[in-house]
């Protein structure tokens, strides 16, 4: 497996791992980014590609430029780093 990145403000970053999935159900999945972070990688067990609600370490909702892969695999793009849980559905 390749080195995944993500292309912020025009520059090709690599993109840290530091956070955890678990499915929340059959058609939700829950990932806790712990470290902060201004890209979110999520390797999920969805079959399609989900909405995306993000919440910060502070309780408040959070938009980002949510990037799809290949089914099982999102980036989020946030214009700092912060962590918090990614719900989804």
């Amino acid at each position: 497996m390749g080195v995944l990145k993500a292309n912020v403000n025009g520059e090709w970053v690599e993109v840290p791992s530091g956070g955890v999935g678990t499915p929340s159900g059959s058609d939700t999945f829950t990932y806790v980014q712990a470290s902060p972070a201004a890209v979110w990688t999520i390797a999920h067990t969805l079959d399609y590609q989900p909405n995306v609600t993000v919440i910060d370490s502070a309780h408040e909702q959070v938009e980002g430029d949510v990037i799809y892969g290949p089914i099982g695999s999102i980036s989020i793009i946030f214009s700092g780093a912060f962590s918090g849980t990614a719900y989804l559905s």
